[in-house]
């Protein structure tokens, strides 16, 4: 839950940017964290500059936390970025090559390339900077003598800027990965959503529909198809503008939505008809649940700018058939439906 939850998307966050504040919410995480547990270490090995500059960078680290929640994604990576070189420089001079803190450039290379905002040249320039500015530390650094109160402790923390310099690089791909699942879901979401209505389009119901009938050829299950057209629809639109008949699409459909159980799918078919798939419904009881949403639309007033709308809908019911197809069910849904038109509307017709 509290994963699932971190992943959620603030309002302030752009979908584009979504995979970019997912990773640098993590990495900030494994920052704040690396930082306090070095704080005190230099402090115990007298580095107090070492140490003074580790609460500077948690401070910058949660500030690039905080600013990447409000959607400043660049700023914040800008500030990781540069809180990384600096404390490179600073503990490569003090420690020595020895203390593995360069391997933190190395990190710094993919997570910059999460700044989409920023043209390509300018992203291979900052990324050819990381790399002259490990080879010059290296260059600095080697072959100098430095005298260590404890050698194996700096041993020590060679291997674990290692292993920290791994698991950045993991949290980073593996979060990436997460929100790009994330995201692609969401744009299947939303290719196969209606835009006015939030209901399954034409498109989304069709595979629905589709896997249903692989259901059905390989288990039996059945299931029925109900499609409906609102009753003198072109009315509203004539009358009280087209902002009018939006809204009566938009009542119709939550009312349609709130009658039905969670695996139903019901859908804008088009204009201002709507298709539901009933899964392991046979037809009676798939009438009463039109008859219901039918009952439910007819009571209902829809009040728009002051004007109480009265709103009736025909429903055309039918069975998914052995040795049917789901174009043929369909006509048969909407054939009687017809027939529903033309013998006064308001009615359910199977």
């Amino acid at each position: 839950m509290l994963i699932s939850q971190s992943l959620e998307k603030p309002a302030q966050v752009q979908a584009a940017d979504y995979r970019m504040y997912i990773v640098i919410g993590y990495l900030t995480y494994l920052g704040i964290a690396v930082h306090s547990i070095l704080m005190p270490f230099f402090f115990w090995l007298g580095y107090d500059v070492l140490a003074a500059f580790n609460i500077f960078a948690i401070i910058a680290w949660y500030t690039a936390r905080v600013t990447n929640r409000n959607g400043h994604h660049t700023i914040a990576i800008v500030l990781l970025i540069s809180e990384t070189a600096l404390h490179t420089i600073l503990a490569v001079h003090y420690l020595g090559w020895q203390s593995g803190f360069q391997y933190y450039l190395m990190a710094g290379i993919p997570f910059s390339m999460f700044i989409h905002k920023i043209k390509l040249p300018y992203l291979l320039l900052l990324c050819t900077g990381l790399c002259v500015l490990f080879i010059v530390l290296y260059s600095i650094t080697h072959g100098r003598v430095y005298h260590y109160q404890f050698p194996i402790i700096i041993e020590v923390m060679n291997y674990s800027n290692i292993v920290i310099t791994f698991l950045a690089l993991s949290v980073n791909s593996y979060y990436f990965r997460v929100a790009s699942f994330v995201s692609e879901k969401q744009m299947e979401a939303l290719a196969n959503a209606d835009q006015l209505t939030g209901l399954t389009n034409r498109r989304g119901i069709l595979r629905k529909l589709n896997a249903q009938h692989d259901l059905f050829t390989r288990n039996g299950t059945c299931f029925t198809l109900v499609l409906s057209d609102i009753d003198h629809f072109k009315k509203f639109n004539d009358t009280y503008g087209h902002d009018c008949g939006d809204y009566v699409l938009q009542g119709v459909a939550q009312l349609m939505q709130d009658r039905l159980r969670q695996y139903d799918v019901v859908s804008r078919w088009g204009g201002e008809e709507f298709l539901v798939m009933l899964p392991d419904t046979e037809v009676d009881a798939a009438i009463g649940v039109a008859e219901e949403i039918r009952r439910a639309i007819e009571s209902e007033k829809f009040n728009f700018n002051g004007q109480s709308l009265s709103v009736t809908m025909t429903f055309g019911v039918a069975q998914h058939q052995t040795d049917d197809s789901i174009d043929n069910t369909i006509k048969r849904a909407d054939d009687v439906l017809y027939h529903g038109k033309e013998n006064g509307r308001n009615r359910v017709v199977s």
